[in-house]
C-alpha cells in the first residue's frame, strides 16, 4: 500500500475576506422517538439541576407540543440511516445456533444488542433548494477531462549517500532507527531537494516515460517500468554549495540513491490505478469516491507549476518585480492558488489569485533591525527581550555568506550566547590547538574585518560553528509562516482587495499563463483543462427582518445588502447599568479629564436613548500605563464604587512597552481582560485612547460601543421573526459554534485550545463559553482537530441553557469550524456521538434532534455576478457542489471591494 503522505501546513494566503462563500457541509442526525418518558425526579422549580456523585444530572421532563406526524428529526433510533455491524456467528461460544427456519429469539435478541448504529455521511437531496431570487453567476472553476486510463503508481525513497565535504546530512535517520533488515529508515528529503533529484533521474533514466512526482513518496506514470520488484539508482546533482568556481576539480557534487518499487493493491495484486471510477461516480453508478485517482490527477497538474514556482502547499509563487513591504523584515509575494476538486458531474481545476508573505533578502543586521526597531550599529547590543524575540524569528532561517568569491548556504539555529569578540572556539595551529575569537578567526583566515564585533553571532544547525551577523543575508525566495501582526494584515489587505472583476479577469490570465494546453506530462495522461470557467445558477434567499424597538414598541427592519441602520431605533432588551466608571491609561496630554468625561457623557446619553438604562458615570480616573497597575485599579473600581461595568482607554498605538517591541496598547488590552475576566469577575469595555480624542462624542462611533456594552452586559440587542427563519415558538434550540485553535509552527507548545459557545435564550442572544486545552502530539507535528471534551463541553451547555430558560433542548444545531475534508469521518464519528453521550448522561432517553453543520472558508472557490460580488444571502447548491456529500456555498454578508485571497 502506498505510504501516507504528511499532512501540509496550511498558508497565510488563504485567509478569509469580505464577501467570500463559506462552504458548508450538513450532517443530520436524528432524534429519539417523540414519544414522553415517565418523568425525572422532581425538582424545585427555581433551582439548577444538580450533579451528584452517584448520577450524572438530570433534566425534567417538559410537554410536548401537540401536532399531527412528527418531523425527521424526532424520528425513532431505528430510522437512522447507516451501517449496521454484527459480530460473527454467536454460535461458537456456546450459543444456541439457528433453527433451519431462522435464527432463535434469544439470538435476535442477542444480534439486536450488538448492532451499532453509525451515522452515515447524509447524502444531498435529490432537488436542490427552491426558495430565493435565481442569479446567473460564473465560478473560478475549469471543467478537466480525462479519459479512464490506467497510471501506474510506484513507492520512491531518496537518501542522500555523501559529498564531496563532511556536513552532515540532514536527510537521513540516526543509526538507531533501522528496517529489520539493517537498512536505515527512510527520512523524506525537503520536497524542492527530491523534485530536482527526481527530474535528475527522469532524464539519465526514465525520460521518455514521461513520469510525474508528488516530491515526498509517490510516482506515477502511463508505462511500466522495467524493474522487477526494487529498482536502485545513483544520481548526482550539483551541490548546493557548489565551493570555489576556480577550484581545479569542479564544482562539488551532492550523491542520493534512489530505490523505487511498485506500489501493490491489496485487491488486484498489481500496482495500477484506473481512472475510469471518476467517471463512473459522475455518471452516478458508484457512491465512494476513489481518492487514489484524485491523487493521480492533483500530482500530474502539480508536476510544472513545482518546478517553475515556488510551491506554498497548493499555491505557486515567483519573485516579484517590485518589492511590498509587510514591515519586520517580510514582504508579499503573489501568486496563484490551483487544486482538484470534484463537481456533481465533472472534475474541475481551482484557479485563483493567492499572496503571501516571505522574507526579505537583505542583510541579517538589517532584519533584525526592522525586527526589533532598533538600531544594532549604533547601540551596545541586543537586551535579553529582544534576543527571545530574535531567537524565535529566525530559528530555521536559510542564510548566505558574502565573505567569500562564492556563496554558502546555512540553516539558523538561533543567536550565540556571546559577540563575536568574545565567543571562542578551537583551530589546529600545528601540533596544537589554539583558542580564538571569531572575530580574530575572520581576520587572519579571510581577511575580514568586522565592522560591529560586539554583535552577537548565529548558530548554524548541524555545526559546532557561528556565523557573524554582517557577513550573512537572508536567502531569496523563503515563505514565512509566522502569523501577521495587525499592521502587517492591514498592509496584506491593502496590497491584495481588488475589485470583483478585476481579479477575475488576472484569474483568466493565471489560465492562460499556466498553458495547459502545451504541457507535455498532461497531454500524456490524457488531462485536458477546458478554457471556459463553470457558470452556475445561485438563488438569493430574502433577508429576515430584524427586530428593534422604537418608542417602547416592537419596530422590524428588513436588511438591504446585508446592512441595517440603528438610527432612531432601540435594542430589543435593554440591560440595566446603575454603576460603571472609566478608568484612562492614556496620556493625560493627549487624553485629558475634559475629553474623559465628554466621552462618558456622550456614553449616557447614547445609551439611554438606545434603550439601555445607564446612570451617570460614577468615577473617572487616569492611571499611569504600567501592567503591574491593572490588578490594583480594576480590584478598587469594583470594592469601592461596586461598579458593574468598566470602560478602559488603552494609550495610543505609538507607545511601546519599555524595553520591549510590543505595543504597550496590545500588552495592556490582554492583561485588562485577564485580570477582569479570570481574577476579579467583572464585565470591561476597552477603547483606544486615539478614538476617545477624535471620535469621543461622534453617533455613531459610540453607538457602536452601546452595541457591545448591552450585549455584554446581558442585553438583547435585536431579533428575528421566527417563521422568517424557520424557528417556531414551541422550538427549543440550542445553537453551537465550536473550533480548535492550534499553536503557531513556531511555538514551542503541544497544547491546543478547544472552545465552544452555547445559546442560553430562544432569540438566539446570549452565549455561554467554555474553553478547555487539549494535547497534541507529543513531538508537535500532528495536531489533533477532534475536541476532546467534547461530551463534557456540551454537558455545560446544555445546563446552562436550562438553568436560563427552564427548557431543555428539542435540537442542537453546532457550526463546526476547522475541519477538512480528510477529518469529516473522524469528527463525525467522535463528535456526534460524544454529543449524544452527553444528552443521555443527563437524562436516560433524552435523545433531541442534532445538525451537525461544517463551516469551510479557506476553500478558494469564488463567484460572479453582473455586478460585482454576489448579493448577501446567495446560495449555490447546484453544478459545482459535491458529487455526493450534502453540503453548499453562501454569500452572508457583503464584500465592500473584494479580496483575491
Amino acid at each position: 500500500m502506498p505510504r501516507k503522505k504528511g499532512k501540509k501546513k496550511s498558508s497565510p494566503e488563504d485567509a478569509p475576506g469580505p464577501g467570500i462563500p463559506g462552504l458548508s457541509s450538513v450532517c443530520n442526525v436524528p432524534s429519539s422517538s417523540s414519544r414522553e418518558q415517565p418523568p425525572a425526579s422532581a425538582r424545585g422549580s427555581g433551582q439548577r439541576p444538580r450533579e451528584q456523585a452517584a448520577a450524572p444530572a438530570q433534566l425534567p421532563r417538559q410537554p410536548e407540543p401537540s401536532g399531527p406526524g412528527r418531523s425527521r428529526q424526532d424520528a425513532p433510533d431505528s430510522e437512522v440511516p447507516g451501517r449496521t455491524r454484527m459480530r460473527d456467528d454467536p454460535s461458537s461460544s456456546g450459543e444456541q445456533r439457528p433453527s433451519a427456519s431462522g435464527p432463535s429469539d434469544r439470538q435476535l435478541s442477542q444480534q439486536f444488542r450488538e448492532l451499532a448504529l453509525v451515522p452515515a455521511m447524509p447524502r444531498k437531496p435529490k432537488q436542490p433548494g427552491r426558495l430565493g431570487r435565481a442569479i446567473s453567476l460564473i465560478s473560478n472553476l475549469y471543467p478537466l477531462k480525462f479519459s479512464g486510463c490506467h497510471v501506474y503508481h510506484y513507492d520512491v525513497e531518496i537518501a542522500r549517500l555523501g559529498a564531496s565535504y563532511t556536513e552532515p546530512s540532514s536527510g537521513t535517520s540516526p543509526d538507531s532507527s533501522r528496517h529489520k533488515d539493517g537498512r536505515k529508515k527512510y527520512k523524506c528529503l525537503n520536497t524542492k531537494l527530491n523534485r530536482k533529484v527526481f527530474r535528475k533521474l527522469c532524464i539519465e533514466n526514465f525520460e521518455d516515460s514521461l513520469a510525474v512526482f508528488d516530491g515526498e513518496k509517490n510516482m506515477y506514470c502511463m508505462e511500466p517500468l522495467h524493474i522487477e520488484e526494487e529498482g536502485t539508482f545513483e544520481v548526482r546533482i550539483e551541490a548546493e554549495n557548489p565551493g570555489d568556481p576556480g577550484d581545479p576539480r569542479g564544482p562539488r557534487m551532492d550523491v542520493f540513491e534512489v530505490r523505487i518499487k511498485p506500489v501493490e493493491k491489496k485487491e488486484t495484486g498489481d500496482n495500477v490505478i484506473s481512472l475510469e471510477p471518476l467517471n463512473a461516480l459522475f455518471r452516478g453508478q458508484t457512491t465512494s469516491v476513489p481518492l487514489e485517482a484524485v491523487m493521480v490527477l492533483e500530482t500530474v497538474l502539480r508536476y510544472v507549476p513545482c518546478l517553475r514556482f515556488v510551491p506554498v502547499g497548493r499555491n505557486f509563487f515567483s519573485p516579484p518585480d517590485s518589492k511590498h513591504p509587510l514591515g519586520n523584515g517580510k514582504e508579499v509575494w503573489f501568486g496563484h492558488h490551483q487544486s482538484v476538486r470534484l463537481a456533481q458531474k465533472t472534475a474541475v481545476v481551482n484557479l485563483n489569485l493567492s499572496a503571501s508573505s516571505f522574507y526579505e533578502s537583505i542583510p541579517v543586521i538589517e532584519y533584525i533591525e526592522k525586527l526589533t526597531g532598533k538600531n544594532l550599529r549604533q547601540v551596545a547590543g541586543l537586551d535579553r527581550e529582544d534576543v527571545i524575540k530574535v531567537n524565535k524569528d529566525i530559528k530555521n532561517i536559510c542564510v548566505e555568506t558574502t565573505h567569500l568569491p562564492y556563496r554558502r548556504k546555512y540553516r539558523v539555529d538561533g543567536l550565540s550566547d556571546l559577540s563575536a569578540n568574545k565567543k571562542k572556539f578551537k583551530i589546529p595551529e600545528g601540533n596544537r590547538e589554539v583558542e580564538v575569537t571569531v572575530e580574530h578567526y575572520y581576520r587572519t583566515r579571510y581577511d575580514v574585518r568586522l565592522k560591529y564585533p560586539h554583535l552577537l553571532c548565529l548558530k548554524v544547525k548541524n555545526k559546532d560553528s557561528c556565523l557573524p551577523m554582517e557577513v550573512c543575508e537572508i536567502a531569496r525566495g523563503q515563505h514565512s509562516s509566522k502569523e501577521l501582526n495587525p499592521k502587517q494584515q492591514a498592509e496584506m489587505i491593502k496590497y491584495t482587495a481588488q475589485p470583483p472583476h478585476q481579479r477575475f479577469g488576472e484569474i483568466e490570465n493565471v489560465y492562460k499563463n499556466s498553458d495547459y494546453d502545451n504541457d507535455p506530462f498532461l497531454r500524456k495522461f490524457g488531462l485536458r483543462v477546458l478554457d471556459k470557467p463553470l457558470k452556475v445558477d445561485g438563488r438569493t434567499m430574502e433577508a429576515p427582518n430584524v427586530i428593534y424597538k422604537r418608542n417602547s414598541h416592537e419596530f422590524r427592519e428588513r436588511p438591504r445588502n446585508g446592512a441595517w441602520n440603528m438610527r432612531d431605533k432601540q435594542f430589543f432588551t435593554g440591560t440595566r447599568i446603575d454603576r460603571w466608571t472609566l478608568l484612562s491609561f492614556a496620556r493625560k496630554e493627549e487624553c485629558h479629564y475634559g475629553k474623559l468625561k465628554q466621552f462618558a457623557g456622550a456614553l449616557e446619553r447614547f445609551a439611554n436613548e438606545q434603550g439601555v438604562e445607564m446612570n451617570a458615570c460614577s468615577h473617572i480616573e487616569i492611571a499611569e500605563a504600567k501592567l503591574q497597575n491593572i490588578h490594583f485599579c480594576i480590584k478598587n473600581m469594583k470594592s469601592q464604587f461596586n461598579a458593574q461595568l468598566i470602560f478602559v482607554v488603552l494609550p495610543t498605538e505609538k507607545q511601546r512597552v519599555p524595553g520591549k517591541s510590543e505595543k504597550l496598547s496590545q500588552a495592556l488590552y490582554s492583561e485588562v481582560k485577564r485580570v477582569a475576566e479570570t481574577n476579579i469577575g467583572i464585565v470591561t469595555q476597552c477603547v483606544k485612547g486615539e478614538n476617545v480624542v477624535s471620535k469621543g462624542t461622534n453617533p455613531s462611533f459610540v453607538s457602536n460601543l452601546c452595541l457591545k456594552m448591552n450585549a455584554k452586559m446581558g442585553g438583547v440587542n435585536n431579533s428575528m421573526v421566527p417563521a422568517e427563519v424557520s424557528m417556531q415558538p414551541q422550538e427549543q434550540i440550542l445553537f453551537v459554534g465550536a473550533d480548535v485553535n492550534h499553536p503557531a509552527p513556531t511555538e514551542n507548545t503541544c497544547y491546543s485550545l478547544a472552545a465552544a459557545v452555547g445559546s442560553v435564550d430562544g432569540h438566539p442572544s446570549r452565549y455561554a463559553v467554555i474553553v478547555r486545552p487539549q494535547k497534541n502530539d507529543e513531538n508537535y507535528k500532528k495536531m489533533v482537530e477532534v475536541i476532546l471534551n467534547m461530551q463534557e463541553m456540551m454537558r455545560k451547555l446544555l445546563l446552562a441553557y436550562y438553568a436560563n430558560t427552564r427548557m431543555k433542548p428539542k435540537k442542537i444545531i453546532v457550526y463546526r469550524d476547522g475541519v477538512s475534508d480528510g477529518q469529516f469521518a473522524d469528527v463525525q464519528a467522535r463528535e456526534i456521538e460524544w454529543i449524544r453521550a452527553a444528552c443521555t448522561g443527563l437524562e436516560a432517553g433524552y435523545r433531541p434532534g442534532i445538525t451537525f453543520i461544517v463551516i469551510q472558508k479557506r476553500h478558494n472557490v469564488r463567484f460572479l455576478d453582473a455586478r460585482g460580488n454576489p448579493p448577501p444571502g446567495t446560495v449555490v447548491d447546484t453544478t459545482v457542489t459535491h458529487p455526493l456529500n450534502y453540503d453548499f456555498y453562501l454569500y452572508s454578508h457583503s464584500g465592500m471591494k473584494g479580496k483575491m485571497t
